[in-house]
């Protein structure tokens, strides 16, 4: 099916060894004979090049309070923000100095870590929103001393949030894909629900005079 298709990146330890070799293969778990034959692949724009001297690699990012990407903030319930991005270290050479840096309407920083070669971590920057009504843009930037060989793949993109008189939400008034509502756990534990739904953390005693939801298709 040419619909399925995949692109990997793999990074592979040869032992400082001057020779290696790369094998393709087929494996198909199914029981079912008629999968056992009969198939096609292709296998194409293959480079297998040495490893650059520093290469950070932005993995994974997230930001929340405790529970949700929270987009719309009331003043009353104004806590930290943790902010995380996931780094490998894709390179032969150590990474010195490696930090996540907040910037645009805030300003904080992770601690520094030094990355050794193939080494995975996960960067950590909190900061909390003023109380004052707005909008607020977040930007994420990884820093270290080197002079990354390859700086496309750690880009992050920025978030954003409003802090508000009155309204919490998670929605941003629209479908964005910053703010899915496609799971519920309580304690960690994933909670089986009939629907959709979100839940609040609640940082100080605050009345709540209405509840609106909206659907989306």
């Amino acid at each position: 099916d040419p619909s399925v298709q995949n692109t990997l990146s793999l990074v592979f330890n040869v032992n400082n060894s001057p020779n290696g070799m790369f094998r393709f293969r087929w494996e198909n778990p199914s029981s079912d004979d008629q999968y056992g034959s009969g198939y096609g692949w292709a296998v194409d724009d293959v480079e297998v090049r040495a490893l650059s001297d520093y290469d950070l690699v932005y993995t994974y990012g997230l930001y929340h309070y405790e529970s949700y990407q929270y987009s719309q903030i009331p003043t009353t319930q104004i806590t930290d923000i943790e902010v995380r991005a996931g780094v490998r270290n894709d390179g032969s050479q150590d990474l010195t100095n490696v930090k996540l840096v907040l910037g645009g309407d805030v300003t904080a920083e992770s601690p520094a870590i030094t990355l050794t070669s193939l080494a995975v971590d996960t960067l950590e920057a909190v900061f909390t929103p003023v109380a004052t009504v707005g909008d607020y843009t977040v930007t994420r930037t990884l820093v270290m001393d080197q002079t990354d060989d390859n700086p496309i793949n750690n880009p992050i993109p920025d978030f954003s949030c409003s802090i508000t008189n009155h309204i919490y939400a998670v929605d941003k008034g629209a479908p964005y894909s910053d703010f899915p509502l496609t799971s519920l756990s309580f304690g960690g534990t994933p909670a089986v629900v009939e629907g959709i739904g979100t839940s609040y953390d609640i940082a100080a005693n605050q009345a709540v005079h209405g509840v609106d939801f909206r659907f989306f298709t």
